[in-house]
């Protein structure tokens, strides 16, 4: 069974269930916190660029963005961007076509993040006084 991603069947499926999904999962993140544990954290020891994001959701949605940023900064950082391209993405599906402006990204600048996150994972890991404030 092939689905038609351009038949309106479709678009008002995603439009209606995306937004409910989205919902719950908020309210369920307010009222009970992260299930998720970090796999990686539990096999290694070690914090990846993603440990504390979970928690650091769940401050966002109590509106704690100090604690937040204490949990994963990183995290915090770049959620506007991945927000506003998933917002992007399901407008682009419901609607049909792109409506939001979309920021370009050249090779150096990838490169320049991938840097930044493999830094930041090296960083948190690292168990002396200023780099231990990065894994909490």
């Amino acid at each position: 069974m092939k689905i038609d991603i351009k038949s309106k069947t479709f678009r008002w499926f995603i439009g209606i269930a995306i937004p409910i999904i989205v919902l719950g999962l908020i309210a369920f993140l307010y009222l009970y916190g992260n299930p998720v544990p970090c796999f990686f954290r539990r096999w290694t020891g070690l914090n990846c660029p993603g440990c504390g994001s979970g928690r650091a959701a769940y401050d966002l949605v109590h509106f704690h963005l100090f604690e937040a940023m204490g949990h994963n900064i990183m995290f915090v950082v770049l959620m506007p961007f991945m927000a506003y391209y998933l917002l992007k993405l399901y407008l682009f599906i419901v609607l049909g076509r792109d409506v939001l402006p979309f920021f370009n990204f050249s090779y150096k600048q990838m490169h320049v993040l991938f840097i930044i996150i493999v830094a930041f994972f090296v960083l948190r890991n690292i168990p002396v006084k200023p780099f231990i404030l990065l894994s909490q």
